[in-house]
């Protein structure tokens, strides 16, 4: 037994006991903080689990957490925004680049996808990446600045508050720092999505593709506008919370899925009744009224 045991009468295994326990208490303290953010950008409609099962999933998962142990919070807590694209702050004026970084280096985990349209972040309790809108990950923006207004030992100051108001600019300059490559979700060896209920795996085909299989069927003299195409493309996404294709993209992709499967491409010199030009695909036609035929 030593000394100190001794004084504070604890023999060797009552001192491990409670050097055990007390690592453990901190842990949960980190865990109750680190499920904060990923609970501001869960879907509500999330089931809810037991919390020592969630503590139990953070814990195998070995999410990247938050430090309150550093002088600089900054540093600590995003190592890699900070030594790419430097301090939060240059002088008097926040740095966009760098606070935009730190949602990829939180313990969300954001990322996003130009091919799917979206913001999505790694939630443990899935494991996988969830879809996750631009208005949640503001409200996130702004609950980090929070949290580091009242943490930086080299007191950057209530300026640290002026994040909050500038959160959608850092949401948006996110898609391009956070922007990840084409084939993150697409492939074999990619990332799994969980979205609506469902896991939707890497090998799966382009949602441009299931559109097409679902909602899309030939028939001779019918045309297919451009327009409403996209309209009902944009309502299968929605049904589906998930993210959908710019129009201009969704022109490209969808046009190269319909040339694959039906030999047929966009037109740009189509006429509606009234002598009106519009662009859209011969031989094709809606393949029911609803959405999400099956």
């Amino acid at each position: 037994m030593s000394f100190r045991d001794f004084v504070q009468g604890q023999s060797p295994q009552q001192a491990h006991y409670l050097q055990q326990r007390e690592k453990e208490n901190r842990l949960e303290a980190q865990f109750d903080s680190d499920e904060l953010y990923l609970r501001m950008l869960r879907p509500v409609e999330s089931r809810p689990i037991a919390r020592q099962d969630l503590f139990q999933k953070w814990k195998a998962a070995q999410v990247a957490h938050f430090s309150r142990e550093h002088e600089d919070w900054w540093k600590a807590n995003f190592p890699r925004s900070v030594a790419c694209y430097g301090p939060p702050f240059i002088g008097k004026i926040p740095n966009i680049d760098m606070l935009a970084a730190s949602l990829g280096e939180s313990p969300a985990g954001v990322v996003y996808s130009t091919s799917e349209a979206g913001f999505f972040f790694k939630d443990y309790i899935v494991n996988a990446y969830r879809p996750v809108s631009e208005g949640r990950l503001s409200a996130l923006v702004k609950r980090i600045a929070l949290e580091a207004s009242g943490k930086d030992a080299r007191s950057i100051g209530e300026r640290i508050l002026e994040i909050r108001e500038l959160s959608e600019i850092v949401v948006s300059t996110a898609k391009i720092i956070l922007e990840v490559e084409s084939d993150f979700f697409k492939g074999h060896g990619a990332h799994c999505r969980y979205s609506a209920g469902r896991y939707i795996e890497p090998v799966e085909a382009p949602l441009c593709r299931v559109f097409l299989d679902e909602q899309i069927v030939q028939q001779d003299r019918s045309v297919l506008k451009l327009g409403d195409a996209y309209h009902r493309y944009y309502e299968f996404c929605s049904t589906r919370s998930l993210g959908a294709l710019p129009k201009t993209l969704f022109r490209k992709t969808f046009n190269h899925e319909t040339k694959s499967r039906y030999g047929v491409g966009i037109r740009n010199d189509l006429r509606s009744a009234t002598g009106t030009m519009f662009q859209g695909w011969e031989g094709l036609e809606f393949a029911s009224v609803g959405i999400g035929k099956n």
